[in-house]
């Protein structure tokens, strides 16, 4: 849904549209780049909220080998 109607841009790789990881490279080169996601960024955040964007976060992104 991201990828095709919205103009958020997707940043799984498997995605397919006009909103893609790639697209968005294509277009802003090497000024895109992860942030990665650490105890740094979550030090401010709630630790509930935290620790279910985490599971959340896992869930979505692990790989089903």
């Amino acid at each position: 849904m991201l990828a095709g109607e919205t103009p958020l841009f997707s940043v799984r790789p498997d995605i397919v549209g006009p909103y893609t990881a790639a697209r968005l490279r294509d277009q802003v080169g090497e000024r895109l780049y992860p942030i990665p996601l650490n105890a740094s960024l979550l030090a401010f955040v709630d630790p509930q909220r935290r620790d279910a964007f985490l599971a959340r976060w896992r869930r979505e992104f692990r790989r089903d080998d």
